[in-house]
């Protein structure tokens, strides 16, 4: 196992469980990657996610850490999602309500459509043209922005809609208490106690192959052999990994876009929201969403604080 962040340490706790011999690689001096808890003057900040689950304990991955009997409490809210923009705050599915007629029968026909024949092309083109609400772009962006990084244009419009149906199903995002790393932490000792093997400060160099199929991996200069290779570290590192990357492989890894985000931690003496729910802000410049997690888990902050987290895409090349 390349790397141990979440989908790492999932893929190893499961493999372990199965009887595989599991040895994990992660050249950091931490595991949890960008899903583990950073101590901070008295706060839990975290080194990338916002202390929650996508679709909270029922979601697929809520569901998969249970089977795992990596069982956290989860705090969600009702309503679980909020529109703030900036004169009053609504329930996110309340959106259409200030939509005219016409485009409220152009939404609910897209959708239904939509569970035929998924929807090719951005998600901004594949809506807009039909919808030219410019309210309804501000909602989309803040919401793409908020879920993958990216804006509406640059998101595909069949994964913007498998995630509003998994919503549908599953609900929206819940808080973990006690914060990302309790998850990633559980996972390493799930890993250990069936026999696996968490390596910190190692780093994995090369991945050889024979006629197809993974022989070794080279980790800080000397060889273990594998007869399966999963990495945790994304298609580009990945393929560089490779001594032969398939030719397609290559070509994905140049077509892709990645996504780019930026967490900003704020502190208020006074809560600012009242509920955990994932605040969408439409009609700012920049943040597409905020989370005050401090109404989940006060522990996120010391006595008399609060965390809110907000979230947005990283826009151009300027930090």
């Amino acid at each position: 196992m390349v790397g141990a962040g979440l989908g790492g340490l999932l893929s190893a706790a499961i493999l372990s469980q199965k009887g595989f011999e599991v040895d994990v690689y992660e050249r950091l001096p931490r595991v949890g990657g960008r899903f583990s808890n950073l101590p901070y003057r008295g706060y839990t900040l975290s080194t990338g996610a916002l202390h929650m689950v996508p679709h909270g304990k029922s979601g697929p991955l809520g569901s998969m850490l249970f089977r795992l009997g990596v069982r956290p409490e989860f705090v969600g809210a009702d309503p679980p999602a909020l529109i703030a923009t900036g004169e009053h705050t609504f329930d996110f599915e309340d959106f259409y309500k200030y939509l005219g007629r016409w485009e409220r029968l152009k939404v609910a026909w897209l959708f239904t459509a939509s569970k035929v024949k998924h929807p090719g092309g951005s998600f901004e083109g594949w809506f807009y043209p039909k919808i030219p609400s410019d309210f309804l772009l501000q909602i989309a962006d803040s919401f793409c922005g908020w879920a993958f990084s990216l804006t509406s244009d640059e998101v595909p419009a069949a994964h913007v809609i498998k995630v509003l149906h998994n919503i549908r199903k599953y609900g929206m995002p819940e808080v973990i208490v006690g914060g990302c790393g309790r998850i990633t932490d559980s996972l390493v000792e799930l890993i250990e106690a069936e026999g696996g093997r968490v390596h910190t400060n190692a780093v994995v160099e090369r991945i050889t192959t024979e006629e197809g199929r993974v022989k070794e991996v080279i980790v800080d200069g000397a060889s273990k052999h594998a007869d399966i290779v999963i990495s945790n570290i994304g298609h580009v590192l990945t393929a560089d990994m490779l001594d032969h990357p398939p030719a397609e492989y290559l070509s994905l890894t140049q077509s892709i876009k990645p996504s780019r985000g930026i967490k900003l931690c704020v502190s208020t003496k006074a809560s600012v929201f009242n509920t955990p729910a994932v605040v969408f802000t439409p009609f700012t410049r920049r943040v597409s969403g905020m989370v005050e997690l401090t109404s989940a888990d006060p522990s996120f902050a010391p006595p008399g604080r609060t965390l809110i987290m907000s979230h947005q895409p990283f826009r151009g090349n300027n930090l």
